[in-house]
Formats: C-alpha cells, sequence, structure tokens
C-alpha cells in the first residue's frame, strides 16, 4: 500500500490479513484499516516482515492485533508512523492481545521509530517472543493493559531485549478489572522465559 493510498477492511470473521510462506506487508505513505471480527493481521512460521513507513495504522480486532507464529522470524517495524492497535477478548478465557511475537526461538524484532507514536488497547500489550524490542527516536507507544504490559518470552537467545533510547516513552497505564480471574497483573512480566530483561 502505497502512496497516500488507503486499504480498509471490514466485517472479517477470521483474520483480516494472512501471511504465510515469504509474504510481506508494507504500508508506505498510507493508511491502514482494519475493523475485524478476528485477527487483525497473522503471520505464519516463514512469512516475511511487516513494516508501517511514515504511515497510519488502525487495527480493531478480536483475540490478537498482530500474530506471528510460534517459531517466526518476522520483523515488525513502525517507522514514523502512528496509529492504535485494538485487541478485545474473545472470551473469559482467551483474552485479547494487541502484537503477539513468536515464542521463544523467534528471531524477529519488534521496532518503533522516528517520531512513531502508537497505542495498543486490550488484556496483554506485548506478548515478546522477539529477539529485541525497541523505542527509539523520540517514539511513544501508549499501552491500556489489564493483565500484563509486555510479556518477555525470549527469541533466539532465549532472552528478549527492550530498549527505549532517544527520548522515547513506553506508557504502561495498568486497569484494574474485578472480574478478572487471575487478580495479578505485570507492566512488564521479565521472568516468562529466563535471561530476558
Amino acid at each position: 500500500v502505497k502512496g497516500d493510498s488507503t486499504l480498509e477492511i471490514k466485517g472479517t470473521q477470521s483474520s483480516a490479513i494472512y501471511g504465510g510462506t515469504g509474504s510481506s506487508l508494507t504500508v508506505e505513505d498510507s493508511t491502514l484499516n482494519i475493523d475485524s471480527n478476528g485477527q487483525g493481521i497473522q503471520y505464519q512460521d516463514d512469512a516475511g516482515d511487516i513494516t508501517f513507513d511514515n504511515s497510519k495504522v488502525d487495527i480493531d480486532s478480536k483475540g490478537m492485533g498482530i500474530s506471528v507464529a510460534s517459531g517466526g522470524s518476522t520483523d515488525i517495524t513502525f517507522n514514523h508512523s502512528n496509529g492504535t492497535i485494538t485487541a478485545a477478548d474473545v472470551s473469559p478465557i482467551y483474552k485479547g492481545t494487541a502484537i503477539y511475537g513468536p515464542e521463544s526461538g523467534g528471531k524477529g524484532d519488534l521496532t518503533f521509530k522516528n517520531g512513531s507514536d502508537v497505542t495498543l488497547n486490550a488484556n496483554y500489550g506485548i506478548q515478546a517472543g522477539f529477539n529485541n524490542v525497541e523505542i527509539s527516536g523520540q517514539s511513544k507507544v501508549v499501552s491500556n493493559t489489564v493483565a500484563n504490559g509486555m510479556i518477555f518470552r525470549g527469541g533466539t537467545s532465549e532472552a528478549t531485549k527492550l530498549h527505549i533510547t532517544g527520548n522515547s516513552l513506553y506508557d504502561l497505564n495498568m486497569k484494574y478489572d474485578p472480574n478478572a480471574n487471575d487478580k495479578e497483573s505485570h507492566a512488564l512480566w521479565l521472568s516468562a522465559l529466563p535471561g530476558s530483561d
């Protein structure tokens, strides 16, 4: 999606965008709007990268806003981009996650850079099996969550690294839910896998 264009997807019952072998998604100088009854963007293990470059991204989904399969190597990059990713709960057991990275052994990075401004609304903000999560270059990530702002799940080194640099902001806002099954909540859950920090 390039050249001041808009891709708008509404009403899907499963994934609005599904990425299989070798697929990639680039939104450049454009707008992506997703309003889905299922996942927003779902990528499999052998899919390519997801890049938002000088663009606006709004994803309203159920279950997961953006997800990468357990052994994936997808890089997700927000470069001078802004928007909101919302993932509603599917059920009392299946809670929403705004951005779900691979599990331990994943190879990709999650990057917000060059003045990006992204808001995450979900029960879980980021479940990070990426090697690195970077917020840099005066970027801002606002996370409005109930259970966990970010869960560190480890990349190939089994140690996801969080980097906040260059006058950037990671704003974690935890909301108490008296009806939640698990009364514990963590802004940053560092011990999901040993070595993560």
